[in-house]
């Protein structure tokens, strides 16, 4: 998943060269999909690293997650600009479209991985999630009928030594003998 985010993060900034080259104005929507391209391509090379991958590819989900809304929110003014029958670049339209779907493409991948990786990490269900836990007592293996194991049972019983009396009474505990007098 690490190079997931890279490519993804580089295709975000191929996405930002081919809005400056592309167009002959120079937009500052033009400039959104490096600003998140760049952090994408941040998280995908730290999360190289095993021990820091959950943690970031978290933050390049929450990246992504950012740029999606973003896009949605100057999507949705772009098309209220369209119904009104003002003018709007289409350039740029374009380009807001493509961070769309980069974004929620990653999304959409990264959730599967998430979801894969949790799989993975508590393993497959045995049973199904409406049917009853099996008791300790239906897990156990069951041990074969042993005559010799049953004779045996008895013969530790009468090693053992009877309870003698001093056992059974209790015994007065006086303050003077636990002070040491």
């Amino acid at each position: 998943m690490p190079q997931t985010s890279v490519i993804f993060g580089l295709a975000m900034c191929g996405l930002t060269v081919f809005g400056m080259v592309g167009s002959p104005e120079k937009l500052a929507t033009a400039f959104i999909p490096m600003m998140l391209g760049i952090p994408l391509f941040f998280c995908g090379i730290v999360s190289l690293n095993p021990h820091r991958k959950k943690n970031w590819m978290w933050v390049a989900g929450i990246v992504a997650t950012l740029g999606l809304l973003a896009s949605l929110t100057r999507l949705s003014y772009q098309l209220v600009q369209i119904w009104e029958h003002e003018w709007v670049n289409r350039f740029s339209l374009g380009l807001m479209w493509g961070v769309f779907g980069l974004c929620a493409a990653y999304l959409v991948i990264l959730a599967l991985d998430m979801i894969r990786q949790h799989r993975r990490r508590c393993g497959a269900r045995s049973t199904p999630p409406d049917a009853p836990a099996p008791t300790p007592a239906e897990n156990a293996p069951k041990a074969e009928h042993d005559p010799a194991v049953e004779d045996a049972a008895p013969a530790a019983d009468q090693l053992a030594s009877p309870p003698s009396a001093a056992e059974d009474t209790p015994q007065a505990h006086s303050v003077s003998s636990s002070l040491g007098a």
